[in-house]
């Protein structure tokens, strides 16, 4: 590896797939049954763009190293 952004790249993979882990939406899901309905469609969109414009973010900086 030439720098740490692959290592980055897969932390963020593994913390997308822990974030989207059933254990985490069943806590995410119960919050939403008690306290705010409609918190799980939020969540779910919400991470899921944060992951794609993280690794967007991290992709876009390597090939801006490499010139």
């Amino acid at each position: 590896m030439t720098d740490g952004r692959e290592r980055i790249l897969l932390v963020l993979a593994v913390l997308a797939s822990l974030a989207f882990g059933y254990p985490v939406l069943v806590v995410v899901d119960a919050l939403a049954v008690c306290c705010l309905p409609g918190l799980l469609p939020l969540y779910l969109f919400l991470i899921w763009a944060l992951v794609i414009g993280l690794a967007a973010l991290l992709v876009v900086r390597r090939r801006e190293g490499r010139r």
